[in-house]
């Protein structure tokens, strides 16, 4: 004669609590300022990189300034700028208060 079943104690923890090494990533959407300043970087980027379109006096306030910080424009400027555009957004989106 098999062993009747038994019902599981009321007071177990839940499976879900129990697997807090699942847990889901709830991004937060970034704050306006963040999202204006990453498409700022990206439009300097691009501008300077000239590839797709060039603003020439953006260009030449961004050299002036840059030139007096002691920050040489090139190429490898521009393409740092494409890059934290997009990492500035997932960044403020994953990190709370940016």
């Amino acid at each position: 004669m098999p062993a009747p079943r038994r019902s599981p104690p009321q007071n177990r923890v839940s499976e879900r609590s129990r697997r807090t090494y699942t847990r889901a990533v709830k991004p937060n959407p970034p704050y306006m300022a963040t999202v204006v300043v990453a498409i700022v970087l990206m439009v300097i980027g691009l501008s300077l990189d000239g590839t797709f379109f060039t603003i020439a006096p953006l260009n030449d306030i961004v050299a002036s300034l840059l030139k007096t910080v002691g920050i040489a424009v090139g190429e490898g400027f521009a393409h740092l700028l494409i890059i934290v555009g997009p990492t500035l957004l997932i960044v403020g989106s994953l990190v709370r208060g940016l």
